[in-house]
């Protein structure tokens, strides 16, 4: 069962969801990225970090 019918039956979220975690690796390693920006990298911090 779905997350969609899930919600339609009132049941809570699969947190293993793979229609949740698709993308989660990608965001994950770009704030990862950012994290690891100094403060005075304001420039980097702003325009983006490539992972």
């Amino acid at each position: 069962m779905d997350n969609v019918k899930r919600k339609q039956q009132g049941l809570p979220y699969r947190y293993d969801d793979p229609a949740l975690l698709g993308d989660q690796h990608i965001y994950q390693n770009k704030m990862i990225e950012y994290n690891r920006t100094l403060p005075t990298e304001t420039e980097l911090r702003h325009t983006g970090v490539e992972p």
